[in-house]
């Protein structure tokens, strides 16, 4: 009996473990959002109403690009697109090209949604903007210990 509870705590702590493990890395994550949107503020010198009323709008601009190229990435790069048969091929040319206009389309959109928020003039700087953000988010996620996709730092 004694042996059954020293399991069954040895389980539950290790759980707990687990757990938190989890917890620090979306605390790591959430840092590194926080750090993303102030870097942003900076680039776009944007005043604390514009970038609430910004980030409203980005975030979810991020989320429909990030949803639908998970969707393309998923469908294609676990083959080997170097040797894929010529009905294969064309299936993905068009579908990287459907991205690629879906990404088109979705910059429209929330440029528009954007322009009476922060004016046309930093509008224009976004993407910008994200190429000098993009560089430095890389370099916090290496200090922090994020690696991408998911795939985690051996210590």
């Amino acid at each position: 009996m004694k042996k059954f509870f020293i399991s069954i705590l040895l389980l539950l702590s290790t759980c707990h473990l687990f757990g938190q493990d989890d917890e620090i890395e979306m605390d790591k994550f959430e840092e590194l959002r926080d750090y993303r949107n102030g870097l942003m503020k900076d680039e776009l010198k944007l005043s604390d109403q514009e970038a609430t009323e910004f980030f409203k709008l980005y975030n979810n601009y991020l989320k429909e690009l990030r949803v639908e190229r998970k969707k393309f990435r998923r469908k294609w790069f676990p083959k080997d697109i170097e040797n894929l048969s010529e009905a294969e091929a064309k299936l993905y040319l068009e579908e990287a090209i459907a991205l690629q206009q879906f990404e088109v389309d979705i910059l429209k959109k929330y440029s528009i949604q954007m322009a009476p928020k922060i004016g046309y003039s930093k509008v224009i700087l976004v993407k910008k903007s994200e190429r000098v953000v993009n560089k430095k988010l890389i370099e916090k996620a290496n200090e922090l210990g994020i690696e991408k996709r998911g795939r985690r730092r051996s210590r």
